[in-house]
């Protein structure tokens, strides 16, 4: 889930980051001349500058220009509008992609979209967004890709611990694909990325309805340990964001046995989502795990709050603040690997302190 980013700035980033400033606006005979990839990138040169009205003008003119990137520009002048506090001009770009079919990803839990709540024309326009995505969702299926460990087809008979990986709210494999092979889990471990069925917008899913997220990675997980050399006394949950609020849902509550659980910036509700009850519980199923989160204020609180009360329970959890944005952090690799050989190792380490 990438909710506190501007998607057309987190998508272009690394194109302009080291371009210079812009400090004058194109005239339309340029404009006409650029492809769509010179055009979003002098979009968002003049959105970081905060100057959304000159560029609201330019993808205003893109739009009929480029049809098939009408979901990105749309969605890109609602949120400039938005700013600009045109907020009948955003509901305008809503309503014409959703004519043409268009998801999109409305993250309602945040207060980005909170000044077109009054709106009934909003009401309406996340309605059938609701109605398309529930469409799409039916029409959907849970996917997974296992990775296996480097030396796994010349150690036949050898069974080799599990890592299954949740993506984010708008995420998919291909997102998760570039983040979770540490040196650790690709030399030692059947890494499982999976992906939910429900749809956020093409090509893009979410876990909100979690009874059917608990599902569908019970069949995965079933599917996994029936194809490969898995070893069912070491399984970890992992995931990112709302995929790492379902990875602790999962473990917490037994959905499929694991040992432990390694999560990112889990977006969690301490009041609903879990209790001391729940805690309880998995003292007692002894499971280990790890809680990173960032400097986020969006999730921050309600995971600090967690981490007090594992405490005050003594609770084999570890709680790591790394970053500052709600996304992977530098050392997030490196993260992993600690996180890995606590739940793993930890019990021989105490073991042999003791002895």
């Amino acid at each position: 889930m990438v909710k506190s980013f501007t998607s057309l700035v987190v998508m272009a980033m690394v194109v302009i980051i080291s371009s210079p400033v812009m400090t004058s606006t194109l005239n339309s005979e340029s404009e006409e001349l650029m492809n769509y990839e010179e055009t979003r990138n002098n979009v968002v040169k003049l959105w970081r500058q905060g100057n959304y009205q000159e560029a609201a003008k330019i993808y205003e003119k893109a739009l009929p220009r480029f049809p098939e990137q009408t979901e990105e520009i749309t969605f890109a002048l609602a949120e400039l509008y938005l700013y600009l506090g045109e907020y009948e001009k955003c509901l305008d770009k809503f309503e014409y992609g959703q004519e043409r079919k268009i998801m999109y990803s409305l993250w309602l839990n945040g207060d980005t979209w909170k000044p077109l709540e009054k709106y009934e024309r909003f009401t309406k326009i996340v309605e059938e967004n609701k109605r398309l995505q529930a469409e799409a969702t039916a029409k959907s299926s849970p996917q997974f890709r296992v990775i296996p460990p480097e030396n796994c087809a010349k150690e036949k008979e050898k069974k080799y611990p599990l890592i299954m990986v949740l993506h984010g709210w708008n995420d998919s494999l291909e997102i998760l694909d570039k983040h979770w092979e540490s040196p650790i889990v690709r030399r030692e471990f059947l890494l499982a990325l999976v992906q939910s069925s429900q749809v956020v917008k093409v090509n893009q899913f979410c876990w909100d309805d979690m009874q059917l997220g608990r599902k569908e990675i019970q069949v995965i997980y079933k599917k996994i340990i029936e194809t490969y050399p898995v070893d069912l006394q070491r399984v970890i949950i992992a995931g990112f964001s709302q995929g790492g609020s379902m990875a602790l849902d999962i473990a917490m509550n037994a959905i499929i046995p694991v040992k432990g659980f390694v999560v990112l910036q889990p977006v969690l509700k301490l009041s609903t989502d879990f209790n001391g009850k729940t805690l309880e519980r998995t003292l007692q199923q002894g499971l280990r795990g790890t809680i990173i989160a960032s400097q986020n204020p969006d999730t921050l609180q309600e995971q600090e709050k967690m981490a007090v009360l594992s405490r005050e329970m003594h609770l084999p959890y570890r709680y790591v603040i790394s970053g500052t944005g709600h996304w992977y952090p530098g050392d997030f690799l490196q993260q992993l690997n600690t996180a890995v050989e606590d739940i793993f190792y930890s019990d021989t380490r105490e073991k042999n302190q003791n002895k």
